[in-house]
This record gives C-alpha cells, sequence and structure tokens, in this order.
C-alpha cells in the first residue's frame, strides 16, 4: 500500500475515472465511500487498450 493516504486516495479516484471512461465499472464501499476495481471491460476497437491493461494491472498491484 501507498505509504501517503492522501496520494493514494488521489490516485483511487483518477483510477476510478479512468476505468469509467473506458467503459469499465466501479462499486464504492459504503463505509469510505473510495472506489474499488470491480472488474474492467474496455470499449471494443478502443486504439490504447492494450496500455489501459497494462497501467491498470500495475496500478491495481500498487494499491493493494
Amino acid at each position: 500500500m501507498h505509504p501517503n493516504p492522501e496520494a493514494q486516495r488521489k490516485i483511487r479516484s483518477a483510477l476510478a475515472d479512468i476505468i469509467v471512461r473506458f467503459g469499465g465499472e466501479i462499486e464504492y464501499s459504503h463505509i469510505s465511500l473510495e472506489p474499488h476495481i470491480m472488474d474492467y471491460k474496455p470499449k471494443k476497437n478502443e486504439l490504447n487498450e492494450f496500455i489501459m491493461f497494462d497501467m491498470l494491472d500495475q496500478l491495481k498491484e500498487w494499491l493493494k
């Protein structure tokens, strides 16, 4: 987990925004209202799809 909670919150928020823009789904915790990445379903024919998958995998691992 990232040592700075505020930075982690901002990263999670930005990541949630990116996922939604690319057609993904986000579920929010009722307690913290922090985004939880349930599943990433990219839109078909997305030009940068492979970059998105790689970036999301790296960020998900970093945010654990």
